[in-house]
């Protein structure tokens, strides 16, 4: 019995439990994610050890989008402006987490972690704060934009919707963490809204995002059909 396997959809499993790799940043890894098309409620995960929560499915489920309304097959309805809105609001976040930071390396010490139970579980200055808070964004920035360079057509470069999204909610979750850290006082000993409201919604603020990108590109799909449809009438 082999304990590791490449199985056949080409992902690493170590005793049954999937391990991701570089392979994660591929076109095809990003719309994981995203999948309507996709039953699974959880799959393997991209980067990392375990399995990733399939907000396409949660999104079918809950009756938001229907089991066939992939973005692959919306790519050329997209509107442009959603390209442009994809590329440029992670680094406008930037600025935002920049601007946060620059606040925490202004605390002598703040709390940098919180326990399941509430309670704050380290300290730190706020110098190291800043600068993990800056290297997270960082390594968010890559992901977002690491994937192969897009073909002449808008089309080829559909995954970035779905990693902007994701990027998107995590940035909000970094952001909530360190206005947390920076107004709550070090001798705290609750864990505030703010800090865990960004855990939550960053999968809530994902799946809405993605489910926008789809509705947009269906009603311009609807409007172009209807324009055929109008055209047609008057020949």
């Amino acid at each position: 019995m082999n304990i590791i396997r490449r199985h056949d959809d080409g992902i690493l499993r170590i005793a049954g439990i999937p391990v991701g790799g570089m392979s994660g940043l591929t076109s095809e890894s990003r719309l994981r994610s995203f999948e309507p098309e996709n039953p699974h409620f959880f799959i393997p995960r991209r980067l990392g050890v375990g399995w990733d929560l399939n907000l396409g499915a949660v999104a079918v489920r809950l009756g938001m989008i229907r089991p066939d309304d992939s973005i692959p097959d919306l790519a050329t309805y997209i509107p442009q402006k959603i390209y442009t809105a994809a590329h440029l609001t992670p680094w406008l976040n930037t600025c935002i987490i920049h601007a946060c930071a620059w606040k925490l390396s202004q605390k002598p010490q703040v709390i940098s972690n919180w326990g399941l139970s509430g309670k704050p579980r380290h300290r730190t200055s706020g110098n190291k704060m800043a600068l993990h808070t800056l290297i997270a964004n960082s390594a968010l920035l890559f992901y977002a934009f690491s994937s192969p360079a897009p073909g002449p057509e808008k089309t080829s470069s559909y995954p970035e919707l779905v990693s902007s999204a994701e990027v998107v909610s995590l940035q909000l979750a970094l952001i909530l963490n360190a206005l947390a850290s920076y107004r709550i006082p070090p001798s705290s000993a609750r864990r505030p809204v703010s800090a865990a409201a960004g855990l939550i919604l960053a999968p809530v603020l994902s799946t809405a995002l993605c489910v926008g990108i789809v509705k947009s590109a269906l009603h311009h799909l609807d409007r172009e059909l209807r324009n055929q449809k109008n055209a047609r009438s008057h020949q």
